[in-house]
């Protein structure tokens, strides 16, 4: 099974449904975006850090990371490549 998204030139690229899309291959706005979210996330509920927020959750990063992505709209990707691993 697959799922259709289109890319920056409307386009659309087929992606298989199990496998989440890369941080790196989101539209510049949308890791912007990404970012954004994570940081207001982190200032909202007074965590210094990514790490802090997993702990006192109970979730592993990916977790966290698709709960921060759901709650601002954006589209379900892995965290970034460089977030620590949790």
């Amino acid at each position: 099974m697959s799922e259709t998204l289109p890319d920056l030139n409307n386009n659309y690229l087929l992606l298989p449904l199990n496998d989440p899309m890369r941080f790196e291959d989101l539209a510049p706005a949308d890791r912007t975006a990404a970012a954004r979210a994570a940081s207001q996330f982190l200032l909202n509920n007074d965590y210094v850090s990514l790490p802090e927020a997993c702990e006192a959750l109970d979730l592993t990063l990916p977790e966290l990371w698709d709960k921060i992505m759901a709650e601002a709209g954006l589209p379900a990707c892995e965290p970034p490549s460089f977030a620590p691993v949790i």
